[in-house]
C-alpha cells in the first residue's frame, strides 16, 4: 500500500502546482489587481511547459482552466478569453484528453453565444473547433503540422509560414543575434518524412489513449521505407478529415473513428508485434514549431519580395510533384488541358481554323461525336456532313482565364489583412470551414511603433502592385501580428533619424492600445516591449550557442496561433505639395500620425 500512497501524494502535489501557476496566470489577468508587471506571459509559458514534460498534467490543466473559467463566468470576469486560449492551446498541445472534458469545454463555449463580442464569436469558433475534436481527437494538433508545414495530402490543400520582420534600426543588435539563435535552434529543417510520422503516433495516441503503446509504434514506423509511410500518413490524415466533416452524432462518429484507426494501429505494427490492449503510460509527442522566416527589412519591398517566393515556391513545388504523379501513372497522354494550361506546349497554327480553309484532310474530323469534342459549335453535330460547305470551327483548346490575366481592381484584398491579429470566424484549425486560398502568410513584425508606419508604406504599395497585375491576393491570405520591442540603447542622434517625434517611453502606443482593448495581448505580447531585450542582453553576456526552450520564438508562435480577437486600422495616403514649386508633389503613406 505504501508505493500507492506515494503515488496519490504526488499526483496532488502536481495537481496544487498547476493551480498555483493558474491562479497567479489569473491575478496577472485581473485589471483589479495588476501585478509582475515586467514578467507577464512568463507563467503561461512554463505552465505550458510543464504539459510538455508530462502529458498526464494536460489533463489536469483542463480541468482546472474548465471550472475557473465557469467562476469567472459567474462574476462577469475580463479574463474569459485569455483563459479560454490557454485552454484550447492545452487542448491542442495535449496527447490525450477524455471526452468529458471535450464536453464541458464544448458547453462553457455555448454558453458564450449569449453573450456580446467578441466573446460570442470566439465562443462559436471554438465550439465548432471542439465539435470536430470530440469527434476525431487530434484533429486541431493534426490540423496545424499539416499546414504550417505544408504536408501535401489528398483531403484538404492549405499551406502556412510565418515571417518575422525586424528592422536593424529599430532593435538592438542584441535582440537581432537572439532572433537568429532562436529561430536557427527552434525551426531547424527536417524531411517531411518526420512530421508525417509525428502526424501519425499523435493521431493514434489521441484516438486510442493509453492502449497505444508509442515506443513500439514508432520501433515499428522507423522500420518501414518512405512509401509505406506516405501511405499511412495519407490514411490518417484521410480518416481524421472524414470523422470531423462527418454529420453524425458524436459517440458514432467517434467509435468508427476509434475502430478505424486501432485497425491501422494494427496493420502498422504487423505480424512481427503481438497487439496487446494491456494500458501502458502515455508518452509525450510535442507539438512542433512552425516554419518560421527571419527577415531583417533593409530593403523597402522586402515584404513584396518575401511573400512572392513563398507563393511562386509553392506553386512550383505542387506542380513538379503533380507532374511527377502524372509521369509515374503513364497519364501524359490524357492530360485534361483546362486544368494543366500551364504544362501545356505551344503551338504555331497558320490556317484560320476554318473547315472550308483546310481541305477535305480535316472535314471529316467533323463527325466525330460531341463528346470528343471540347469546343461544340454546332447545335446539332451528329446530323453534320462532310460534302456540305458548312463554316464550322475545328477542335480547339478550352483557355481557362487565370488570375493573372485580370486587371480588376483590388476589392477584396486579403480579409482582414490590415488587422494585426486574427479575425475570428476564419480559423485554419478548422476542418469544416471552407479555405478561400491556398496559402496563408503570418507576418510578424518586431520593432517599435515605427515599423508599423513602414509596414504601412510596404502594404500600400503591394495594393498597387496587385491593382496593375492580380497575383498573390488570389492565392494568398496574408495577416499581420506586431510584437512591441524596445531599443533601450538608441543614442538621440539615432532616434531622431528615424522616428523624431517618438522617444523611448512613447515607441509603442500601438501595443499599449492593443493591450488596453485585449487584456490577452497585454499580457502576452505587450509585456515582451522590454521582456524580449533583457534576455537578448543576458544571452549575450552568458554567451550561450543556443536554449532548449527558445523563448521568444514560443510566445511569436502562440501569438500567431491562439491571437483570434481582430484590430483593424487604416491606412492613409497623402500628397504633399510645397508652395515654391507647385508642379512637385511627395506622397507619403502613415498609419496612425504623420510626422
Amino acid at each position: 500500500m505504501e508505493p500507492k500512497a506515494t503515488a496519490l501524494r504526488s499526483a496532488g502535489d502536481v495537481e496544487a502546482d498547476i493551480l498555483h501557476s493558474v491562479q497567479a496566470i489569473i491575478r496577472e489577468l485581473d485589471q483589479d489587481k495588476p501585478t509582475f508587471q515586467r514578467s507577464q506571459g512568463m507563467f503561461r509559458w512554463t505552465l505550458h511547459k510543464k504539459i510538455e514534460r508530462d502529458p498526464y498534467n494536460s489533463m489536469i490543466l483542463a480541468r482546472i482552466l474548465i471550472d475557473e473559467l465557469e467562476q469567472a463566468m459567474r462574476e462577469n470576469k475580463p479574463y474569459l478569453i485569455p483563459l479560454l486560449n490557454t485552454l484550447l492551446y492545452t487542448i491542442i498541445q495535449a496527447v490525450y484528453i477524455p471526452d468529458d472534458l471535450y464536453e464541458k469545454a464544448y458547453k462553457f463555449c455555448k454558453e458564450l453565444l449569449s453573450w456580446a463580442r467578441p466573446y460570442c464569436t470566439i465562443g462559436y469558433e471554438y465550439a465548432v473547433m471542439l465539435h470536430a475534436e470530440r469527434k476525431a481527437p487530434g484533429a486541431l494538433h493534426q490540423k496545424l503540422v499539416v499546414s504550417e508545414h505544408c504536408l501535401k495530402n489528398e483531403s484538404f490543400s492549405h499551406g502556412e509560414k510565418v515571417f518575422v520582420f525586424a528592422d536593424p534600426d529599430l532593435v538592438s543588435k542584441e535582440v537581432c543575434d537572439a532572433l537568429r539563435t532562436e529561430v536557427h535552434s527552434a525551426t531547424a529543417s527536417q524531411p517531411s518524412a518526420v512530421y508525417k510520422m509525428h502526424v501519425i503516433q499523435h493521431c493514434l495516441q489521441a484516438a486510442l489513449g493509453e492502449s497505444c503503446d508509442l515506443e513500439l509504434l514508432l520501433e515499428a514506423l522507423q522500420s518501414k521505407p518512405h512509401c509505406v509511410i506516405e501511405r499511412y500518413f495519407q490514411e490518417v490524415v484521410g480518416v481524421m478529415y472524414h470523422s470531423c466533416s462527418s454529420k453524425k452524432e458524436v459517440p458514432a462518429t467517434r467509435s468508427k473513428h476509434s475502430s478505424r484507426l486501432h485497425q491501422l494501429y494494427t496493420n502498422i505494427l504487423g505480424s512481427t508485434h503481438q497487439v496487446t490492449p494491456l494500458k501502458g503510460r502515455l508518452r509525450n509527442i510535442p507539438l512542433p514549431n512552425p516554419d518560421v522566416r527571419l527577415v531583417m527589412w533593409r530593403e523597402d519591398d522586402a515584404l513584396w519580395q518575401e511573400l512572392e517566393e513563398f507563393v511562386t515556391g509553392r506553386l512550383c513545388s505542387e506542380e513538379s510533384s503533380m507532374n511527377s504523379d502524372m509521369d509515374n501513372a503513364e497519364m501524359n497522354e490524357h492530360v485534361n488541358w483546362s486544368n494543366n494550361e500551364q504544362t501545356r506546349l505551344s503551338v504555331l497554327s497558320t490556317d484560320s481554323g476554318i473547315v472550308r480553309d483546310c481541305g477535305d484532310a480535316f472535314a471529316a474530323q467533323d463527325t466525330e461525336s460531341p463528346q470528343d469534342s471540347m469546343l461544340a459549335h454546332s447545335p446539332h453535330p451528329e446530323t453534320c456532313e462532310v460534302e456540305r460547305p458548312k463554316l464550322s470551327r475545328r477542335h480547339g483548346m478550352k483557355i481557362k482565364h487565370t488570375g493573372s490575366d485580370k486587371q480588376t481592381p483590388l476589392l477584396d484584398f486579403i480579409d482582414g489583412a490590415s488587422s494585426l491579429q486574427r479575425r475570428s470566424g476564419r480559423n485554419a484549425l478548422l476542418f469544416n470551414l471552407k479555405v478561400q486560398r491556398a496559402f496563408t502568410a503570418r507576418v510578424v513584425m518586431i520593432g517599435n511603433d515605427c515599423i508599423l508606419g513602414r509596414l504601412a508604406k510596404a502594404f500600400h504599395s503591394l495594393r498597387k502592385r496587385e491593382v496593375q497585375r492580380l497575383f498573390l491576393t488570389s492565392k494568398l491570405d496574408v495577416e499581420f501580428y506586431y510584437v512591441p520591442v524596445l531599443n533601450t540603447k538608441w543614442a538621440s542622434a539615432s532616434l531622431s533619424k528615424v522616428c523624431p517625434s517618438l522617444n523611448g517611453d512613447h515607441s509603442c502606443e500601438l501595443s499599449r492600445y492593443l493591450g488596453i482593448i485585449d487584456p490577452w495581448y497585454h499580457s502576452n505580447i505587450h509585456s515582451l516591449q522590454t521582456m524580449v531585450p533583457e534576455l537578448a542582453t543576458m544571452s549575450a553576456s552568458c554567451r550561450q550557442p543556443s536554449r532548449s526552450d527558445p523563448f521568444i520564438v514560443d510566445v511569436i508562435t502562440y501569438y500567431v496561433r491562439m491571437g483570434h480577437q481582430p484590430v483593424c486600422f487604416q491606412i492613409y495616403s497623402v500628397k504633399l505639395v510645397f508652395a515654391q514649386e507647385m508642379t512637385v508633389f511627395v506622397e507619403d503613406v502613415f498609419l496612425i500620425q504623420l510626422q
